[in-house]
C-alpha cells in the first residue's frame, strides 16, 4: 500500500545498524568464519505480569508472543543475512495464567546445506533482557547480545567496538540504534530512497515467524 502510494515505510527494526551487526554481516558475506554448521539464540527476558495486560497477552491482539514481540529484533538481524530456513520443530508453549500468547518457544531450523538454527526464548527468565546469538563456522565462532560482543574468534576483522547511546532522559529500551534508524529515515525521504530498514526488506524475517505460528502446536487456550 505504501509502495502503490509512493510513501517511504521503515520499520523500527534499530538492531540492524548496531556496529556488531554491521560487523558480522561482512564477515558472513566473506565466509571468514568459513562453512557455517549451526547459529544459536538464546533470548531470556522478565516481563512482568502487568507487561501482558490488554492487547499484549492476547493473540488475536498481539499476533504472539515473545517470538513476535521481543524475538523479532534478532531474528530479524539473523535472518536478513543468513536466510533461507526451513522449520524442522516449533514447540510454543504459555507458561503464566491469562494470556494466549506464547511466554516460551523452543524452535529448530535447518538451511539446505546443513546449517543448524536453533531458537530458545522466553519472558519468564530471571535477566531483564539476555539475546545472546552464536554463529559457528569452521573457521570461528561468534557470539553478540545487543550491541555487546561476547566473543569474537575470527581472523581479519577487528572486535566492533559497542553503540553509544547519544542521547539521554529517553526510556530505558532506546538504545543507540533508535537514533541511526530515525535519521536514516528522514535521509530515505530527502534522497528518495529505501530506508535502511523498508517495509519490503522485514518480510524475510515476518514470513519465517508466520511458518513457525502455522506449523507449531499453539499454547491451549488461543485461538
Amino acid at each position: 500500500s505504501c509502495e502503490r502510494a509512493g510513501v517511504k515505510l521503515a520499520v523500527m527494526l534499530q538492531r540492524r545498524l548496531f556496529n556488531n551487526t554491521q560487523a558480522l554481516e561482512k564477515v558472513v558475506k566473506q565466509n571468514l568464519l568459513g562453512r557455517l554448521s549451526r547459529i544459536d539464540y538464546t533470548l531470556e527476558v522478565n516481563k512482568k505480569n502487568e507487561y501482558y495486560r490488554g492487547w499484549r497477552g492476547q493473540r488475536n491482539t498481539a499476533g504472539g508472543g515473545v517470538l513476535l514481540c521481543q524475538g523479532l529484533h534478532d531474528l530479524d538481524r539473523i535472518l536478513s543475512m543468513v536466510g533461507g530456513f526451513s522449520i524442522l520443530s516449533a514447540d510454543l508453549r504459555t507458561v503464566r495464567p491469562g494470556i494466549t500468547v506464547e511466554d516460551w518457544a523452543q524452535v529448530g531450523l535447518q538451511r539446505a546445506d546443513g546449517t543448524i538454527f536453533s531458537i530458545t526464548a522466553t519472558t519468564n527468565g530471571q535477566k531483564e533482557w539476555s539475546g545472546e546469538i552464536t554463529i559457528t563456522g569452521t573457521e570461528g565462532k561468534i557470539t553478540i547480545d545487543a550491541e555487546r560482543t561476547l566473543e569474537w574468534n575470527v581472523l581479519g576483522i577487528p572486535v566492533p567496538r559497542p553503540n553509544q547511546k547519544e542521547i539521554t532522559g529517553l526510556p530505558a529500551y532506546y538504545d543507540p540504534g533508535h537514533e541511526l534508524i530515525i535519521a536514516d529515515f528522514l535521509h530515505a525521504i530527502q534522497e528518495k530512497r529505501d530506508s535502511c530498514s523498508s517495509g519490503r526488506s522485514t518480510l524475510p524475517a515476518l514470513k519465517v515467524l508466520f511458518e513457525i505460528y502455522d506449523q507449531a502446536t499453539f499454547p491451549t487456550g488461543s485461538d
